[in-house]
């Protein structure tokens, strides 16, 4: 009920418990993977699109993200959404 009363202030204090990613387990049948940092979110999107077939296991989702979520999609209609995506991350991340 946190994360969905308030998302940001609840992943805040899971990303300070258990790091910058984490398994965010809702209920019995949802699950999301929240990556908290701009190299893992570059590393995820970089990925090749067929590695992503998990639109149709997350449409349990669609009420809480809507229809056009990323996590929604699957094959070209991910990869052309990711490509989107991508600009705001270039440089982004100066870490070593």
């Amino acid at each position: 009920m946190r994360w969905i009363a308030d998302p940001l202030a609840f992943q805040t204090e899971c990303a300070q418990t258990y790091g910058d990613t984490f398994k965010l387990q809702l209920g019995r049948l949802w699950a999301f993977f929240i990556i908290g940092n701009p190299q893992g979110m570059q590393e995820t999107f970089s990925r090749d699109p067929g590695q992503f077939d998990v639109g149709r296991g997350n449409q349990l989702a669609a009420s809480l993200v809507g229809n056009n979520s990323l996590l929604l999609a699957d094959g070209a209609r991910h990869q052309r959404d990711r490509k989107l995506l991508m600009p705001p991350f270039h440089g982004v991340y100066r870490g070593g």
